[in-house]
């Protein structure tokens, strides 16, 4: 198991490496791809045998890296649990199909940027991969960081594009700021434990040997997942970074970067166990930003930017679930929504390849010119609805189960009228792009097979979980008897209200949006947040620089002026008992001499 463990997270780094250290092969472009999707097509098969070896046990592989006297500070090694064998095969699956797609799809692009772009790929790939084997905080740490980076590069990949380099500032500096929390977090927790070792930490946990007063280490923790899995108020960064390439959309969106928060909630879940009022409220900040997201997604025109805000709504019910101490419901329903999610992303490409825009305004029946597409979009619109038996049904129920059998009521409330909203806007943009009345420009047609096949994959995927789902009865064991009938109802009322909005036009969507008045009003402006935040940043930012600027005027340089002056100073009255007259300097030379025998006497 070590051994396909390592060739799972060695084989896109050996890619990476070979593509950063071969100037030639990553300018070549084509010959990038090969030598990237090659690996991470290894990665995925040592994933998928890794996956089927029968684990009876956690398997711990460590290798000492910072020694100490009582044994090493801190170890690098490998974690192997069933959620992480499952991530592993979400993300080499997610990774190798994308990076697959992305051949046809950025076949525009120069060979040196299409070389840059498997090059980032590789090392995107192997950072996730690293962070879901980490064995403790610290391993966890650099990878986390890494995913960061890699964020960072392939969201601004068109970085002369404005927008583009603005989104990957934005990302970068926000969850940047939740990771100052983590970092606080994972020090203070190894001041209180003196390990960083997850075995340690969840073994003191099982026998409640952790120290008393862990919950604002644990909040400081779970700020560092606020960020990478954009909850509210540090949701703001995802919505631009659909600036990057759509394959990058759906990479990040369903199996990576904002998978890591959730991932690493779930991962130190018994430490999050121990403080009850930091479950609590993760699981209130998750169903809020649910919510909030999906108001914001009912009134975006942006087919990209309507995804987006679903993933920050579904991972507010992911972390809620969390939150309802049900962390088993929060990663099923990671798992469902990474393959539904890519799926979507990577349809919505498609379609924008075809038509030449993101805006749902401009697009319309367009099932009919690319049925393929329609097809597999409206399977992952179906799943991400919560239709039965597909498996975002299943997921999204275990969620509610969990939240209302933990007795939070408003935030079952909230998660109950989201998956309303869910159903809205997704058949929202489903009615306008593909069977709505206005003809698009050109001649659209379906994606060539490089980027079907991925596509068919993911929407395959996504039956046969549900199928599954629904012949064995996994994810609702626990559920009420009504909350299906009443988890259904919601989403089919949600696909009422759009199609008798958006196909049938039986009410206007102008009359619509002056019903809701403020509400919209508010919506279409992200509630003032971006804004907020963006005054923020620019207030500390220039304030910060401004004083910096003061001290380096004022004191640095000041000092350093006044020091060169009395220099001068001094050398030019120097200058003056320079005669150049040999006399004078033996008579110097003797009355310094007088002075000293003199000063030796009295000193004596």
């Amino acid at each position: 198991m070590t051994s396909l463990a390592l060739a799972v997270l060695g084989l896109p780094f050996l890619a990476f490496l070979l593509l950063a250290l071969a100037p030639p092969l990553r300018r070549h472009g084509r010959g990038a791809a090969l030598v990237s999707i090659a690996a991470i097509g290894g990665s995925l098969a040592a994933a998928l045998r890794l996956w089927l070896v029968p684990l009876e046990a956690t398997v711990v592989r460590r290798w000492e890296w910072i020694p100490a006297e009582d044994g090493p500070l801190v170890s690098v090694g490998l974690y192997i649990d069933p959620v992480g064998l499952a991530m592993l095969v979400l993300v080499t699956l997610v990774a190798f199909l994308v990076q697959v797609y992305s051949w046809a799809y950025l076949e525009g692009e120069t060979p040196p940027s299409l070389g840059r772009y498997y090059t980032y790929q590789s090392l995107f790939a192997f950072s996730m991969l690293g962070l879901v084997l980490a064995p403790n905080f610290v391993q966890m740490l650099i990878f986390w960081e890494l995913v960061g980076l890699c964020s960072y590069l392939l969201i601004g990949f068109w970085y002369d594009r404005p927008a583009a380099a603005r989104a990957a500032v934005k990302a970068f500096w926000t969850t940047r700021l939740g990771d100052v929390g983590f970092v606080t977090g994972i020090v203070l927790l190894w001041r209180a434990t003196g390990t960083f070792d997850f075995t340690a930490l969840f073994a003191a946990a099982a026998a409640h040997r952790l120290p008393a007063g862990l919950s604002l280490t644990m909040f400081l923790i779970y700020l560092g997942a606020v960020g990478k899995s954009a909850q509210f108020p540090l949701h703001i960064w995802l919505p631009d970074a659909m600036e990057g390439p759509t394959p990058v959309s759906a990479l990040i969106h369903a199996a990576t970067m904002v998978a890591a928060g959730v991932f690493m909630v779930t991962r130190a879940f018994p430490l999050f166990a121990a403080t009850p009022p930091v479950l609590g409220l993760i699981a209130w900040v998750g169903a809020f930003t649910a919510l909030l997201a999906a108001t914001m997604a009912c009134v975006e025109t942006d087919i990209k930017r309507v995804l987006a805000y679903s993933t920050v709504s579904q991972l507010g019910y992911m972390m809620a679930a969390a939150g309802a101490a049900a962390p088993q419901a929060a990663f099923f329903h990671l798992v469902t929504h990474g393959l539904f999610k890519a799926l979507l992303f990577l349809a919505a490409g498609a379609v924008i390849h075809a038509v030449g825009t993101n805006d749902i305004r401009e697009m319309g029946r367009l099932f009919y010119a690319l049925p393929q597409t329609g097809t597999v979009f409206l399977v992952g619109t179906l799943a991400l609805s919560g239709i039965w038996p597909l498996s975002g049904f299943f997921s999204k129920e275990a969620v509610l189960a969990a939240v209302w059998n933990a007795r939070l009521g408003v935030p079952f409330a909230m998660l109950a009228l989201t998956a309303l909203l869910t159903a809205a806007y997704m058949f929202r943009v489903v009615f306008l792009a593909f069977f709505g009345d206005r003809q698009p420009g050109g001649h659209p047609h379906d994606a060539p097979a490089v980027m079907a096949v991925p596509l068919w994959i993911l929407a395959i995927l996504t039956v046969a979980i549900g199928v599954r789902g629904a012949l064995t009865g996994e994810g609702g064991q626990s559920a009420p008897r009504w909350l299906p009938a009443v988890s259904l109802a919601l989403a089919a009322a949600g696909i009422g209200v759009a199609l008798v909005t958006y196909q049938l036009r039986l009410v206007s969507p102008a009359a619509l949006a002056r019903a809701l008045g403020p509400l919209d009003f508010m919506a279409r402006r992200r509630y003032g947040l971006d804004a907020a935040a963006a005054a923020v940043y620019r207030g500390l930012v220039f304030g910060l620089s401004r004083l910096i600027g003061w001290v380096d005027r004022y004191l640095v340089d000041g000092l350093v002026n006044v020091l060169s002056a009395w220099t001068l100073r001094a050398g030019d009255r120097l200058r003056r008992i320079q005669t150049g007259r040999a006399q004078d300097y033996v008579y110097g030379i003797a009355v310094g001499f007088l002075l000293l025998l003199i000063a030796s006497q009295i000193w004596r």
